[in-house]
């Protein structure tokens, strides 16, 4: 019998290095080291004129640094199990460890290809040269290459540690300064006595992105009152978002909204954009032993109102511009269909679609989209109008009944939506038996879908034909299909929509299947048109029965497509709708 060991090449320093996704997650992954080191505070220091090869990134604390022969059996062990080795908790803070695979130390290559470390524990100084170079050609195991460990004495109190990285690959950019201040402040921003400074500025609460807002003030004599908070861009994770309490620099139990939450007028979704802190130092007599607070004090509820005061104003203004930014976007967006109401309708539009945005407040646009698209159909179709007429007639009787024939108009709102979401699934079932039917040709297709441009997607939706998108198309075929290639003539709708865009589809029978050739045709087909139309996009869509599983989507602006594909994905679309509804 004989024996075999696993040969560990320098190669997988380089590997673990890789690891990060980001630069900006492999300098976290340093933070997390000084901050299982019991460090106070952390210095970053970036390049301010972007990486070079001649640049140095440094990262320091005043944690307790390591002795030479612990970087030798702790440190320079890869994948160490430090939980298992040292526990759960630092040594002096009892903070839980966040390094915890032993792959940390490799973090600094991920974008530099030298790391010096320089550490001091016990009055002496340690330091070391991780050179990525040197490891990714060493030809022998990881086990026997020799790192050379410097040594000499220092003042006794001097601790901590710090790292140089260097070498930069030029194919790297600085990491994002926002983005990794924002990752910083989410991880230890409400954690006391833990201070990360990048280019000699603390991480604050206005790091963390979006809007921010300070408001001092004072409940009397010696309690003053700070608070600070941010509204985000982008709604944070749970845990993450709120206010917290610090009280003589500590923090008190969670972040919370003391009471926002209450309010019905603010999206749950937009207070998840809250962060920021309340800084109360008068409460400390207030707090208990094990660090909570007295919540039924007189000062604490007075505080309570004035950040429930301060956050709601702030969030109704932003609640209300957002929706305004969205309300104006939407409608440019749906010109061409505004377009086609009334002077009066396209007013009550505008207010239904207001109601819309704050009823499905954070949702993605591709489904507000859906909601809004429908809402103007019944619009077009005099739905609501009906309804408006009965409230009218209600207005003429008394007063119960018309605050009735109100109240139940906001069901109906929602109803209507309903309804004719439900409509359009009958609508696709039909159309599927259509595609079904052997004999249909491409007009009988085209005839069926050409006023129901909503199949496409909300996007598509907003186009339309014309008497000059006819025009064009009729100029292309007496151009190119004329004389022996009449009969050839493809099947072509041209629609214009928002921004100059165009959208150029052409039908196919369903017992037909796409192949490349009819790829080729369809960009051949663009070419032509862009005699009649300059300085457009035209996108493309090609219907027909099935599509060659081996062509791929990569041609742009174009884009093949069953009928069985594209009437899936509105049923889809729909269906949702209707089942969110069903939650209004």
């Amino acid at each position: 019998m004989s024996r075999a060991h696993f040969f560990i090449e320098g190669r997988l320093a380089n590997l673990l290095g890789e690891s990060y996704s980001t630069c900006e997650l492999a300098l976290k992954e340093l933070i997390d080291n000084a901050w299982d080191a019991d460090a106070n505070n952390v210095w970053i220091t970036l390049p301010e004129d972007g990486l070079s090869e001649n640049c140095t990134i440094i990262i320091q604390d005043d944690g307790l640094g390591m002795t030479e022969d612990s970087i030798k059996k702790e440190y320079l062990h890869i994948a160490r199990d430090r939980v298992k080795s040292k526990g759960l908790y630092t040594i002096e803070k009892k903070r839980k460890v966040k390094g915890k695979k032993g792959i940390g130390k490799f973090a600094g290559l991920t974008l530099a290809g030298k790391m010096n470390l320089n550490t001091k524990s016990n009055g002496r100084c340690a330091e070391l040269i991780i050179d990525k170079s040197k490891l990714i050609d060493v030809d022998i195991n990881l086990n026997e290459l020799d790192i050379n460990i410097e040594n000499c004495k220092v003042e006794p109190f001097e601790h901590g540690t710090t790292i140089y990285l260097s070498e930069f690959n030029p194919s790297f950019i600085m990491p994002g300064l926002e983005k990794l201040k924002k990752i910083l402040l989410l991880e230890y921003g409400r954690e006391p006595n833990f201070n990360i400074y990048i280019n000699d500025k603390i991480l604050c609460v206005e790091n963390i992105g979006g809007e921010h807002f300070q408001f001092n003030h004072s409940l009397g004599k010696n309690k003053d009152i700070i608070l600070n908070f941010n509204i985000t861009e982008k709604r944070l994770k749970k845990n993450d978002s709120g206010i917290v309490l610090r009280v003589s620099n500590k923090i008190i139990g969670q972040p919370q909204f003391w009471g926002i939450e209450e309010d019905e007028s603010i999206p749950m979704k937009l207070l998840h954009k809250v962060y920021g802190e309340v800084e109360a130092n008068f409460l400390l007599e207030f707090t208990t032993n094990s660090w909570g607070i007295l919540e039924n004090t007189r000062d604490y509820q007075e505080l309570k109102a004035f950040i429930c005061e301060k956050v709601t104003t702030e969030l109704h203004k932003k609640f209300k511009e957002e929706i305004k930014i969205q309300t104006k976007n939407i409608e440019k967006k749906l010109e061409l269909q505004l377009s086609r109401l009334p002077e009066n309708r396209r007013k009550y539009a505008s207010k239904r679609i207001k109601n819309i945005l704050k009823n499905f407040y954070g949702e993605s646009e591709a489904k507000i989209d859906i909601i809004i698209n429908v809402m103007i159909e019944a619009l077009e179709k005099d739905i609501y109008f009906d309804i408006i007429d009965n409230i009218n007639i209600a207005s003429e009787q008394d007063v119960h009944t018309f605050a009735e024939a109100l109240n139940e108009f906001g069901l109906a709102d929602v109803g209507i939506i309903a309804q004719q979401a439900k409509t359009r699934l009958k609508f696709l079932d039909y159309l599927q038996k259509l595609v079904n039917k052997k004999d249909t040709l491409e007009k009988d297709i085209h005839k069926a879908i050409e006023q129901n441009m909503w199949i496409f997607g909300y996007d598509y939706n907003m186009m339309g034909s014309n008497v000059t998108t006819a025009s064009i198309i009729d100029k292309f075929y007496n151009k190119h299909f004329t004389g022996n290639r009449a009969n050839k003539r493809p099947d072509l709708l041209l629609n214009k929509g928002y921004k100059n865009a165009y959208l150029l589809i052409e039908f196919k029978r369903p017992s037909i299947k796409i192949e490349r050739v009819h790829e080729m045709q369809a960009l051949e087909y663009r070419d032509d048109l862009k005699e009649f139309i300059r300085n457009a996009v035209i996108d493309i869509i090609v219907l027909g029965g099935t599509v060659n599983s081996n062509i791929l989507d990569d041609t742009q602006n174009l884009k093949l497509m069953s009928f069985d594909e594209l009437i899936a994905e509105a049923r889809t679309q729909l269906e949702w709708l209707i089942d969110e509804l069903k939650r209004v």
